[in-house]
This record gives C-alpha cells, structure tokens and sequence, in this order.
C-alpha cells in the first residue's frame, strides 16, 4: 500500500525533514515493511523504527485531509525526542536509536556504545557474551547454544557494519541486461566446469564469482582471472553452501545498487553426472545461452529456466514434505501471509536462468536476514536436528536444550559430514527450504518455470 509524505504522523514527518528536503519527501512513496521499517520505494532506503505503532503513523482512509487533522493531534508522542537517525553502511539502511536494556551490562563496558546498539538489533542482549579481539573485531557467542560468530566495526567508513563479504578483483566494465552468478565452495569442481565457463568470454554479460575463502590463493585467483577476465571475484566465509554464496552475491548487487534483467545463477556441485548435464542443457555454447535469454524475453509469463527437472508440490510432494518448518517460516518473515501450496515448485540443484525481478522481496535487509541464520560448522539446525534424531515432540526450545546437554551430537549435516565423512542425511536444512523458496518467489510472482 503506498503512502505519500502529508500521510505520515507529524513526528515522523519531522524527523524525516531532518535529513531529507521537503521537495523529496513530498515526491516519494512509502510502505511499511514488517510493521518496524518505512521503505523509501524511489531512494531504495530504510528506516527501523523499534517502536512504531502502525495504527498511528498514517490514516490512508483519511487521504488529503490527513496531514492538517493529524499535526494538530499531539496526543501521542510516538518519536523520543532525543531519538537520531544513524545512517549505517553504504546499503542506505537507516536506524533509530534504541535504549538497550541488559541484565549482564557490567560485561560490555569496555565496548562502544554504538557497537551495542547496533548488536541490539540482531541479538538478544541478555543471551550473549562478547569478546573483544581488537577495537575493530568482537566474537559474539550465543549462551543457548555455544554458537559464535565475528562482528567487524569500522569507524572510518561504515561504523555500523557487519563485514559480510571482501571484493579482491573487480573488472566489470561494462553494465549489461545479463548477469552470470557463479559460487565457488570447491575449486577443484570448478576447474571441471571450464568447458562451459569459457564461452562467457564472448559474451556480453557482467560475471560475479562468490568463492569461500578457504579455495583462494594466488595461483586459484589467477586461474579464474585468466579464464574469466572480466568479472568481479568476491570472498566470503563458508556458510550456506551455494545459496548461502548466492545471497552473498545479491547482497553485493543491491548495495551497489545494481540491476539486471535477466541471471544465470551456477555453482560447483560435486556430482559431476548431474552437473555436466544440467550445464549441458544450460549453457553448453553461446547458441545456447541466447535461446534462453531469448525464451525469457519473449514470454512475460516467464520467470525461471532449469537445465533439470522442476519438482512441485502436486508431482514431488515428498521433496517438500520435511521442508515446511523453514517454508513457513520464510513465507511468514517475507510476505507475511500463510505458505501457499500452489507456489511449492523449483528448479533442483538451484542451476537456472531466472528473471532478476524474480528475487525483488530479497532486498538488503531480508537478505542479511536470512543469510544470518545459514548454517556453518558450528551451527544448530533445529529442523534438521528433529528429523535425524528423531526428536518430533519436543519443541524449538526443548531442541536448544537437547542439544547444549549433548555435546557429543552433530548439529547440523555439514559438521556431521566433515567429522564422519559419511554423506548423513543431505537434506532438512535452512538452506534445503531456501533452495526450495527461490521457486516459490518466483511462483508467488505468477512466473512459470520450465525445463529447458
């Protein structure tokens, strides 16, 4: 529902003209997104407001009569007066100030107050301790479940950030229509994939490569150089296996505001049978590349192309049966309404030509999001941890429980792998659902998906 500017409560108005002229404001569109963020539609900015009470910040019934009847209503303050906006990393992603409350705040004064405040919005402050490696670099361990992960801070550029990726090469050019999302988790299966890889030289697209750091060196770096000179090589952590890499790489794509018509998303799976074929359906020669490009272009109704099978729920139930804890969940956070089952449907393997508009719910904010809840080595996956120790009664809670109580259980299928080197139980993660919720955005968006 959009909102315009004399439709806004006069304290966010107010507020709002404190950092921004009245001639944009009054040329902007609003929404509301999760009952907490006003997203600014034409900048592509938001704002979190902890506090916002829905039900006063506008009155869309009253229309052009509001802005008068409302200024005048001093009734209820709903902005604290000593409230800022803190403008946090280049994504244009803006806070409200919040007042921390914390049982255990003896333990973090020797931190910087901005850097709790910020934590505060993703962490419950009361279930956490805080390392301080150096003023630039903390451990934040969860007491629930003995999980940590590192929070950077960098006061000179972007003191409210989480550094989620690091650019080591970037010789994109040229902006085209087409982009080419490649995740690297192994090099040596990259190295594979060369035969296909190579055409993308003659073609015009912008390539992104998101490859987990422990797979770079020099000699890798160079190899990928000099196969794909043209493209931009970004480095992150190992988490989320390739939808985790892939939301790493829009997340690079959105904060530099970049936008596309049309992807090719690929990835190093280690199946060499089903990768070669799937790439042979996909993008064996350029001919091929452009038919799909073409198929997209021409049908509206359009919206994914996979080089495998597509699995829905009528067809493949039993592919979604264990995955609707996550889906629900997903479905909730995204679009706020209840998982439809008519929008069950993907492309396996998550090797596809996709419309970019598909993925236009995974902005900046719902991107960190979810990729904050991935899993590594060293995370519990409750869905995953119900199913493979048969734990169905007891609830997420209890689940935490069992687990902090029996340390010597695998938390997820990832460190069971890796400890085990046996193949587990593949599926029933986030990142399973997740594979399974890219189709689902795009169905939700009335696109069909076809194997090509």
């Amino acid at each position: 529902m959009n909102i315009y500017f004399n439709q806004l409560h006069s304290d966010y108005k107010n507020l709002l003209l404190k950092y921004y002229t009245i001639k944009l404001l009054n040329n902007e569109i609003f929404n509301i997104k999760d009952d907490k963020i006003l997203i600014m539609e034409k900048l592509n900015e938001f704002i979190y407001f902890p506090n916002l009470i829905k039900d006063k910040f506008y009155d869309i019934s009253i229309e052009n009569n509001l802005e008068s009847s409302i200024e005048n209503d001093d009734s209820n303050t709903l902005i604290d007066e000593n409230n800022t906006i803190n403008k946090i990393s280049n994504n244009k992603y803006l806070n409200i100030d919040k007042k921390i409350n914390i049982s255990n705040e003896s333990l973090f004064k020797e931190i910087n107050s901005n850097i709790l405040k910020i934590l505060s919005f993703y962490y419950d402050m009361n279930n956490i301790n805080i390392i301080k490696h150096n003023n630039y670099k903390f451990e934040i361990i969860d007491n629930l479940t003995n999980n940590s992960e590192y929070f950077y801070y960098n006061e000179n550029s972007n003191p409210y950030s989480i550094q989620y990726y690091e650019v080591l090469y970037d010789n994109n050019l040229v902006k085209y229509d087409f982009a080419i999302f490649i995740q690297i988790g192994n090099f040596i299966t990259f190295k594979k994939m060369e035969e296909y890889l190579y055409i993308f030289k003659s073609l015009e697209a912008n390539i992104y490569i998101v490859i987990v750091k422990e797979e770079i060196n020099d000699i890798n770096l160079l190899y990928i150089k000099d196969l794909l000179p043209n493209c931009t090589i970004i480095q992150t952590i190992n988490k989320g296996m390739d939808v985790g890499l892939f939301l790493i790489n829009l997340l690079y794509i959105r904060e530099k505001n970049l936008k596309f018509e049309y992807i090719l998303k690929l990835h190093t799976k280690t199946d060499d049978r089903f990768r070669n074929n799937i790439l042979t359906n996909l993008c064996k020669d350029i001919k091929k590349v452009k038919q799909c490009i073409q198929l997209l272009k021409e049908k509206n109704d359009l919206g994914m192309i996979t080089g495998n099978q597509v699995f829905n729920y009528k067809n493949k139930r039993d592919f979604f049966n264990n995955h609707f804890y996550y889906l629900s969940y997903l479905t909730k956070y995204i679009y706020q309404n209840d998982l439809n089952y008519n929008f069950l449907e993907f492309a396996p393997g998550t090797f596809f030509y996709s419309k970019f508009d598909v993925f236009d719910m995974l902005n900046i904010i719902n991107i960190r999001f979810i990729y904050d809840k991935l899993n590594d080595f060293n995370s519990l996956d409750i869905n995953w941890y119900k199913i493979f120790y048969n734990l169905h009664k007891l609830n997420s809670d209890e689940l935490i429980k069992h687990y902090k109580n029996n340390k010597q259980n695998y938390g997820n299928n990832l460190i069971m792998q890796y400890k085990t080197n046996c193949s587990g139980m593949r599926d029933f993660m986030l990142e399973h659902a997740l594979e399974r919720f890219l189709g689902y955005l795009c169905k939700y968006k009335n696109y069909k998906i076809i194997k090509i």
